[in-house]
């Protein structure tokens, strides 16, 4: 797997995504051809975290995923005939049967292309389609061996968002290369477009650590490190405030230097008749997003490990950069209602009627465009930082650490600054 390793960082492999996109787009075109040319597919994905994503995918696209008397007696009602423990053995049969083998109770004959997730989990299969002369495509994380597969796709195969839009990708090749009529196409395309917005939410920076609570998946990591960030700025805010003075100490001296900056930022921004109800918001956004930028590297590495992943900063995560842009898009409206009213409405034919269409679509990218400035930044920080490492490891991390505390900074001022504008445009008279 050397060839699809970008770089090392803190003991976890980071995959080439160049390469994933090279070898999914040569996956896609064999997909998409042998469908259009009628052949059958079947996935293969048991394990926990894919299970239900496979038999989705496999299902949308028409594809085999892995019993048929006692499913006719069923549809029939002749189950019900039958005693009652001869009825509910059977039913636990049926149960067992779909469980195991409904993904492939409709398959006539082998398959012509086997797509498999996990190449681990899996191996038993992989062994058979390498025996029966079955072409695969699979999955194949930093711990797998790429030779035993057609056609590798380097992916980490244990997270359920990356699982999903490798899966989306390959079943709309293949129902691409079935034929759908237009009208169809139309009508996955705009649920393809839907779908990919929701798969953004998985974009991850390095290797996160998650929850598995029921059905759903939580990022922990995000949750643990913003429980930390919130308690050292709760922590801090108590100290430095509780024995305030006349004449003010070195830490109170120091909160107040950062209320005046904030408060100067505010005041800038949104103007000095409307900025002091703004304070709070705009300081608890810049503190949160300049603390948190760091929190990554509050707790040296190694001294606490996780079972998988790392302790990374809460803005590593496009949920919580997305979750931020909402809150201002929140306040932005809120203050533009509370200050003009329904005139607030007015401004969106301003100069002219015409602009009603870009002037409504500007105020719904600025949550966009706040959520992925910031996400960006972060990521762009973390590749440099991963690479620089990689490269002179002994000397670089301490001055980066440094650059780090710099970056954050600036992306902290960035987004705090946007939103006191976006909020002092609100309330003026037209944009």
């Amino acid at each position: 797997m050397t060839s699809y390793i970008f770089t090392e960082r803190k003991g976890i492999h980071i995959l080439n995504l160049t390469q994933t996109a090279r070898f999914l787009s040569e996956a896609c075109d064999l997909l998409a051809n042998a469908a259009s040319g009628g052949k059958q597919f079947l996935i293969v994905g048991t394990k926990y975290q894919a299970a239900d994503l496979v038999a989705s995918a496999a299902t949308r696209a028409r594809c085999h995923y892995r019993f048929r008397d006692l499913e006719d007696k069923e549809n029939m009602g002749l189950l019900n005939q039958l005693p009652k423990k001869e009825a509910a053995n059977l039913k636990r049969q049926l149960a067992q049967l779909r469980k195991n083998l409904g993904g492939i109770k409709y398959m006539t004959s082998l398959p012509d292309i086997v797509i498999i997730i996990d190449q681990q989990k899996e191996f038993t299969a992989i062994q058979e389609c390498i025996t029966l002369g079955i072409p695969t495509i699979c999955l194949v994380d930093t711990d797998c061996n790429p030779d035993l597969t057609d056609i590798p796709i380097p992916a980490n195969d244990d997270a359920r968002a990356s699982i999903r839009w490798i899966l989306n990708k390959l079943t709309s090749a293949i129902r691409e290369g079935r034929g759908n009529t237009h009208t169809a196409q139309i009508f996955i395309g705009i649920l393809n477009d839907l779908n990919d917005l929701y798969e953004i939410s998985g974009v991850e920076v390095g290797q996160h650590f998650y929850w598995q609570i029921g059905g759903f998946q939580v990022h922990a990591q995000v949750l643990i490190t913003s429980w930390i960030v919130i308690a050292i700025l709760l922590s801090l805010a108590f100290f430095a405030t509780r024995n305030l003075q006349t004449i003010p100490t070195s830490g109170q001296n120091f909160v107040e230097y950062i209320l005046e900056f904030i408060r100067d930022l505010t005041r800038t921004q949104i103007g000095e008749e409307e900025y002091r109800p703004w304070v709070p918001f705009i300081g608890t956004m810049f503190l949160f997003i300049f603390v948190s930028n760091r929190s990554g590297a509050l707790l040296p590495w190694r001294v606490f490990e996780l079972p998988h992943g790392e302790l990374a900063a809460p803005t590593n995560d496009i949920n919580t950069t997305v979750a931020l842009a909402l809150l201002t898009s929140v306040a932005y409206f809120y203050a533009g209602l509370h200050k003009r009213g329904l005139s607030y409405f007015g401004k969106y034919i301003q100069p002219t009627p015409v602009l009603l269409p870009i002037n409504i679509l500007e105020d719904f990218t600025k949550p966009l465009s706040l959520s992925f400035r910031l996400f960006g930044n972060i990521l762009a920080d973390e590749l440099v930082v991963a690479v620089l490492i990689s490269l002179v490891p002994l000397v670089v991390p301490i001055p980066m650490m440094f650059l780090g505390l710099f970056t954050s900074a600036i992306q902290a001022l960035i987004l705090a600054t946007l939103a006191a504008a976006y909020i002092g445009e609100s309330m003026e008279g037209h944009h």
